[in-house]
């Protein structure tokens, strides 16, 4: 049975802290190296140094030192803390959120799989620093739960604790103490399963982490949303490639089954709002995007299939490079850079897992090929910390 739980979090102390924005960052698995030499450079106190610190030894180090110095520190009572997300794309949107604990148990559905090499990465520093320093980031749905009307009634005219202003939107947090309100997310939500939108990595560690401890009603720290109201997207996540031998091209791209091909423009607009499409661009000629026919994929794959049909092909080749290009657009336009200079002999680009494949996968129990969704946009880390028993 799923049960919401307030807890005491670790937060910046805005009285250390001249501007959130210079110690907040994206979860550490979408920083690259030089966004995190940049990070670590803004402040001596940027999140960057815990999630992405040089070494668990030093992660441990800057903890310890971010809590002595009261950089981070926590309030006197447990609380769900309630986030306002405002961003751009495509135009205006909000989204609302809740930061708890959430107990751990078969209600919990992953839809990615997770790599052993990553999970003992985040293992080694959550035993640096005994806490979950990143929410997973978690959906339910359920139409008689209204977050933006209680944020609506409750929250709007209050000072938040947290506010970020950036080029690309702004969030708000307010520490929420309202026992009503908890109790009556707990009624609602009792019977229905919470969806591991990002961090499927946190997620394995968190129950490993508890079951070396033998800990006894295992929870994991979530930011939880409502699919039912606006503000959660599906963006598509892309291949590029570069080959370990040029010699395989030919063979490559007569495998494909081309249907039409498209202007880049143009066969990008199709891909971006279609569903159930893949095409690709080659390096010989960056400014055309053709589509592989649906038909190759629409028996023998389940859902998502072109994605399904995608891990296949790639499967069968060696290449020296892949990389998932995922999130805002900016990322396209560096790939289709790289694809201009040759570093990549080929993007698939593939469309958007739509809301029916999720929903199709997650109830079946199966999880789909690595990196398949990106739900946009992220949680900022930093915003709360769960220090676990040590």
């Amino acid at each position: 049975m799923l049960e919401l739980k307030p807890f005491k979090a670790l937060r910046y102390n805005k009285n250390k802290i001249k501007d959130y924005e210079d110690v907040l960052t994206p979860p550490y698995d979408v920083i690259s190296e030089e966004e995190k030499k940049i990070f670590h450079k803004k402040s001596a106190y940027n999140f960057a140094h815990l999630i992405l610190g040089n070494s668990y030894q030093e992660i441990a180090q800057d903890f310890k030192k971010f809590i002595k110095e009261k950089v981070l520190t926590e309030p006197q009572a447990e609380a769900f803390y309630f986030c306002r997300e405002e961003y751009n794309f495509d135009g205006k949107h909000e989204r609302f959120g809740l930061i708890c604990l959430v107990n751990q148990g078969s209600h919990v559905i992953p839809h990615e799989k997770t790599f052993k090499k990553y999970r003992d990465d985040r293992l080694q520093v959550m035993k640096a620093t005994h806490a979950q320093l990143s929410p997973v980031f978690g959906m339910f749905s359920e139409k008689a739960i209204s977050l933006k009307r209680y944020w609506s009634k409750n929250l709007k005219h209050k000072v938040p604790l947290t506010k970020v202003e950036g080029h690309d939107g702004a969030l708000e947090v307010w520490e929420v103490l309202d026992k009503s309100f908890m109790k009556m997310l707990n009624q609602k939500l009792s019977q229905k399963n919470i969806y591991i939108i990002d961090g499927h990595h946190r997620y394995a560690v968190m129950e490993e982490y508890q079951r070396l401890k033998k800990t006894k009603n295992p929870q994991v720290m979530m930011y939880v949303t409502n699919q039912e109201e606006e503000g959660l997207l599906i963006l598509p996540t892309h291949r590029a490639v570069k080959l370990q031998e040029s010699s395989v091209f030919k063979n490559l791209i007569q495998e494909l089954k081309t249907g039409q091909t498209y202007s880049l423009k143009e066969g990008l607009q199709k891909i971006r709002k279609g569903e159930t499409l893949l095409g690709y661009s080659t390096s010989k000629d960056p400014e055309k995007l053709s589509l592989i026919d649906s038909k190759t994929f629409q028996k023998g794959f389940t859902a998502p299939k072109h994605l399904r049909y995608l891990e296949k092909v790639l499967e069968k080749i060696s290449f020296k490079t892949l990389d998932f290009i995922r999130g805002p657009e900016k990322h396209e336009v560096e790939a289709l850079k790289k694809l201009k200079n040759h570093e990549y002999d080929i993007i698939f680009w593939a469309s958007p897992v739509s809301w029916k494949e999720f929903f199709e996968v997650t109830k079946s129990g199966c999880v789909m090929p690595q990196k398949s969704t990106y739900f946009y946009p992220k949680i900022l880390s930093g915003i709360a910390i769960w220090k676990l028993a040590q």
